[in-house]
């Protein structure tokens, strides 16, 4: 006993030693290693910091969300990351206790902090770990805050959280809502995959706020519910209402979902429902292509239906899907669809019978071709090519106005091959009237050319008018350009030069390709008509080769000296290790004397190139030159460097000014000028001391 005895002080001492306060001053010692690495300036220390967050937990976050709103931007990242990984590192399966006091730190910055950054931070940091009680309350507090940023955050926290306690936060947040922020808990409401919200979002399926009802039309359709069927089917019935378009979106969701879920009843109801009465012809298409998978023959009658849509999409999916049916019934099908079908359905039905089985449609077409229905007639003669028919030609053009998208196609068809018999035959007069008609009924592209080259070709100098406003039209405009130059140069040759030339410079100032603006610059130089006359009066060089562009990327290349610095030899291939350069003419126009050298190269940025020209004078001449560029510039002029600007800057045109003498003849001037990125070109005028324009030879 009193060997037991003498050893209770010992335990009791050592004891007493456990409870004192050497821990935690260890441990506040390590934190703040820890905080002071998270602040180190010296990178590894900063990631060696942070990769350790997790093993301080809770402890750290207050620390670190007073670094993340610290003044240095590098220690401010660094501490984000940290706390990304402690949220992480609590949400780790088996780390419930850990998750917890996490939670609480997150939330104390929250509530208690005046940053907003650090508030948004901390809240959405909550939504990866967050579900219980007390995170789900600090959010649901959050939805009506006065930072809309912390408020959306809010809202994004809650639908990502798990559980019944955010659950019931959204429902409770819902009925206090205004509209706008009630549509978009109902969406959340939907993304949570929680289906108790179905009765929910069926009362506002209701509503009479359009976002309120759309969002919860589009909760229905995210989870699929069966329920929502006939929801979707009675909104979208509604012909009138003016968010038929998106609605009938929804309606498409539902039915995709409902078809993945293999409700295979209601889904079909969907999709039949849409392929009759979507208002977009996208939404048609996908209805049919949803109903009519790839080899079924049950399909066709869906398929009629198809063939019958007004859309030319729906009618060419529909005609693609029966052409790859197999099957006796097939044709047996189509006919029995022709002969039932109302008035306005039959040519398609037509058309589609005679591709599937010429012979079945032989006789059909004989009786379409001799009948008196005009659409139903000229399918028949189109289908068997003869459309030829000048007796037709008010038949024509009565169906290219008032028929069927499908109808008017055939009647331009048939219309413009007769405007191009009386073409051939020499009533030019006759045709151009036709081909002037048909480009004004036609909005199929193919025929739109067709009509508008037989226009050209039928037609005059005197009718130039007459193509103008094609060329601003996105899909003649090339086209009708070229024309139009043809004709102003007739023009010009005829004596009219004052004429000619305002409509070739329509041309040469407008948005068209090189090589026509190329070409009408050419046709006023044969009248006498320099569209560069203007520019060239002020001084400006506008004949240049140019060669490039040579890499730049570390910006040094003005202390470079390359092949062209050395010599120039516009004939000769030079290089730059494997890479080769040659010189090449300047073909882009400039009225205002500025050179734009983006359309020249295919590489811009980071780049050099180099612009080369040759002036005469008639004898010593003091010059100024007068220089911009967008970016730096050097100019030589005979082999001597005369100006020097490297620095990045925006073109402006004399930007820099240089007294040059140059000599009797022949002078050679080399410009470099750099490219970072964006706009680049240059431009040099050679001016007198007064800022006279040089006369040059």
């Amino acid at each position: 006993m009193t060997k037991h005895s003498n050893s209770y002080p010992v335990l009791i001492v050592l004891f007493a030693a456990a409870l004192l306060p050497v821990t935690p001053v260890l441990f506040a010692d390590e934190l703040k290693g820890f905080f002071d690495g998270i602040r180190s300036p010296d990178n590894a220390v900063r990631m060696k910091a942070r990769l350790s967050a997790p093993g301080h937990g809770a402890a750290a976050i207050a620390g670190l969300g007073k670094i993340l709103v610290g003044a240095d931007r590098e220690p401010s990242i660094t501490a984000s990351h940290a706390l990304t990984l402690i949220v992480h590192h609590a949400g780790r399966p088996g780390a419930e206790k850990e998750r917890g006091p996490v939670l609480r730190e997150l939330g104390k910055l929250v509530e208690g902090s005046s940053n907003s950054y650090l508030r948004r931070e901390a809240l959405w940091l909550m939504g990866f770990i967050g579900g219980d009680e007390g995170s789900v309350q600090v959010a649901e507090k959050c939805l009506w805050d006065e930072d809309e940023h912390v408020a959306e955050i809010a809202r994004l926290v809650l639908e990502r959280m798990p559980g019944r306690f955010a659950h019931k936060a959204v429902m409770a947040a819902i009925g206090k809502a205004d509209e706008e922020l009630r549509a978009d808990l109902l969406f959340t409401l939907a993304k949570r995959g929680d289906h108790a919200a179905v009765k929910t979002l069926v009362v506002f399926s209701g509503s009479d706020d359009d976002g309120v009802r759309l969002s919860a039309l589009e909760g229905l359709a995210r989870l699929a519910a069966p329920e929502a069927a006939e929801v979707l089917l009675a909104v979208a019935g509604k012909k009138d209402d003016p968010q038929l378009r998106k609605i009938f979106q929804e309606e498409l969701r539902l039915a995709d979902g409902l078809a993945a879920a293999g409700n295979a009843k209601d889904s079909r109801r969907l999709y039949e429902f849409a392929l009759k009465n979507a208002p977009e012809d996208f939404q048609r298409a996908r209805a049919l292509h949803q109903l009519c998978p790839r080899g079924d023959e049950g399909a066709v009658p869906v398929l009629l239906q198809g063939l019958a849509d007004a859309a030319e999409r729906v009618r060419s999916l529909a005609m693609r899907r029966l052409s790859a049916l197999d099957g006796p019934g097939v044709t047996s099908a189509l006919v029995k669809g022709y002969e039932e079908a109302a008035k306005g359905e039959r040519p398609v039905l037509l058309r589609a019978l005679a591709a599937r089985d010429a012979k079945a449609a032989e006789p059909y077409l004989t009786r379409a071709a001799a009948g008196k229905d005009p659409e139903l007639k000229i399918t028949a003669l189109d289908v068997k090519g003869e459309l030829v028919k000048p007796e037709l030609e008010a038949t024509y053009l009565e169906v290219a106005a008032a028929g069927t998208q499908a109808g008017k196609a055939v009647a331009l068809k048939g219309y413009l091959a007769l405007a191009e018999g009386k073409l051939g035959g020499g009533k030019k007069k006759e045709a151009l009237d036709m081909f002037s008609r048909a480009l004004s009924l036609a909005e199929d592209r193919e025929l739109r050319s067709r009509a508008l080259k037989g226009l050209i070709a039928s037609a005059d100098k005197d009718s130039i008018s007459r193509l103008e406003p094609y060329l601003s039209d996105t899909g003649l405009s090339v086209e009708a350009a070229r024309g139009y130059v043809g004709f102003a140069a007739a023009i010009g040759a005829a004596g009219d030069k004052d004429a000619a030339e305002g409509h070739l410079l329509k041309i040469v100032t407008g948005n068209f390709p090189r090589e026509l603006v190329g070409s009408a610059a050419g046709e006023l130089r044969k009248i006498g008509r320099d569209p560069q006359r203007k520019a060239k009066a002020r001084g400006f060089i506008l004949d240049w080769w140019l060669t490039g562009p040579v890499q730049d990327p570390d910006g040094k290349g003005f202390s470079r000296e390359f092949e062209p610095e050395k010599k120039i030899d516009l004939q000769k291939i030079w290089r730059i290790g494997p890479r080769r350069y040659r010189w090449q003419k300047l073909q882009d126009l400039s009225l205002a004397g500025t050179v734009n050298l983006l359309p020249v190269f295919r590489r811009s940025q980071n780049v050099m190139a180099y612009g080369y020209t040759v002036v005469k004078v008639a004898e010593d001449t003091d010059a100024v030159f007068r220089m911009g560029s967008d970016a730096g510039l050097a100019c030589w002029v005979n082999g001597e460097r005369v100006h020097f600007a490297p620095a990045p800057r925006s073109l402006k045109v004399d930007q820099d000014s240089v007294k040059v003498r140059l000599k009797k003849g022949e002078n050679r001037i080399l410009l470099k000028i750099g490219q970072q990125s964006g706009p680049w070109g240059f431009c040099l005028r050679l001016t007198d001391a007064a800022g006279k324009a040089l006369e040059l030879r």
